[in-house]
């Protein structure tokens, strides 16, 4: 059965630049972090490039999604490529001139994360243009191939462009390949034929999207599953680092040949979910997949050696990039066509808010206490009806 995505020349196009964009942005990871502690900045200012970056979906996630429901998708993809690829190049020229200060990496942060929510917004548009409904969850699946190879291959550029020339010039190879984005989007002929809503208001759009999420009753529980999903799994990979290094013991090269292999398993993720979806629905998909990759996140946690928790994180990747899929697929299917950018877009931002909310070590406290809540939930009617059926225990004479 051949890839829903990938059997069109404008499906494949839209791979190919999110793959571009994506590994840009897998660039900027490593490099403006790395700038700002070469610049004497404190490892606190470092860690905000993440917030910089992030804080824009919280911002702009409304108004991103009524544009790219409002607007041709394939418009608002390329503009914001481009506007991102101008915003990178800044950091660079500033560099010719002399070392740029703290702020304006945070800032050239912010403004490359407010373009890239108008252009993920945008995307779930295109992909509903390109591919057909039934088969959402495999076209969301090969897309999660493109954000593996971007994840695979822009770290990596990063790494060897900094030694080459240094973090702040580094950015300039990121300006290229979101150019590169634009003009590979600006070359397709997506179209999104849904009703037409430029003259519906922005309140309206709004309104209608945010019922769709939570009035679905269906919408609202595979919503609602992944946000708690991030938030339970994202200790996994926020101490992958610190597991690898200080409990395992692995050397740079060993603990990168991990990592490495778990953004490979992304691209395995897509023949996975397209032979899945011969049995299952993407609701059975997640049934199955979210459980996997606990069982598979104990392993990476018990590992005793470098085979073991490379197999273990390995396969833990490939249920969590399943279960990506099995989720946005799902949640796209059922919203409205012309609803498909807002919905996307409230939906990514509920997961990464999710995602932020548990990144420092408090936080996963707090995190491992809803488990153990959810787990008490979930127990307490077995328990309750065990009680009542149980017979009495005997008394001693």
């Amino acid at each position: 059965m051949r890839n829903p995505l990938l059997r069109t020349r404008d499906g494949r196009r839209l791979f190919a630049a999110q793959a571009l964009s994506l590994a840009g942005h897998g660039i900027s990871t490593v490099a403006l972090p790395w700038l700002v502690l070469e610049q004497g900045g404190s490892k606190a200012a470092a860690g905000l490039v993440f917030t910089f970056t992030t804080l824009p979906y919280v911002m702009f996630a409304l108004p991103a999604g009524v544009i790219g429901d409002r607007l041709p998708v394939r418009g608002v993809i390329w503009v914001s490529h481009a506007a991102q690829a101008l915003c990178a190049l800044a950091v660079p020229l500033w560099s010719l001139v002399s070392p740029p200060p703290t702020g304006a990496v945070l800032v050239a942060a912010f403004a490359i994360g407010a373009g890239r929510v108008f252009s993920d917004a945008a995307v779930f548009g295109a992909v509903a243009a390109v591919v057909p409904r039934a088969e959402f969850v495999r076209g969301q699946a090969t897309l999660g191939a493109a954000w593996a190879v971007g994840l695979l291959a822009g770290p990596a550029l990063g790494g060897a462009l900094l030694s080459a020339i240094g973090p702040a010039r580094s950015l300039a190879a990121e300006a290229a390949t979101l150019a590169l984005a634009a003009l590979v989007v600006r070359t397709t002929r997506i179209h999104l034929d849904a009703p037409v809503v430029a003259a519906r208001r922005a309140a309206t759009i709004l309104r209608d999207g945010i019922h769709s999420i939570f009035g679905d009753p269906v919408l609202r529980a595979v919503t609602f599953l992944g946000a708690g999903w991030a938030l339970a799994s994202a200790g996994a990979w926020a101490l992958a680092v610190p597991l690898l290094r200080d409990e395992l013991d692995l050397s740079s090269a060993r603990a990168g040949v991990v990592l490495g292999a778990g953004a490979l398993a992304g691209i395995a993720a897509s023949p996975v979910v397209s032979g899945l979806t011969r049995r299952l629905s993407g609701i059975g998909i997640l049934r199955l997949s979210i459980p996997l990759s606990a069982l598979a996140t104990a392993a990476v946690g018990l590992s005793p050696g470098f085979a073991f928790v490379l197999v273990a994180y390995t396969a833990m990747s490939l249920a969590d990039y399943v279960a990506t899929a099995a989720y946005i697929g799902e949640r796209q299917t059922r919203a409205a066509l012309e609803l498909q950018s807002t919905v996307g877009i409230l939906g990514r931002t509920i997961v990464m808010l999710s995602l932020a909310a548990a990144v420092s070590v408090r936080a996963l406290y707090v995190g491992m206490a809803v488990a153990t809540v959810a787990v008490v939930a979930v127990a307490t009617p077995f328990l309750l009806r065990a009680g009542r059926n149980a017979p009495a225990p005997a008394t001693s004479a």
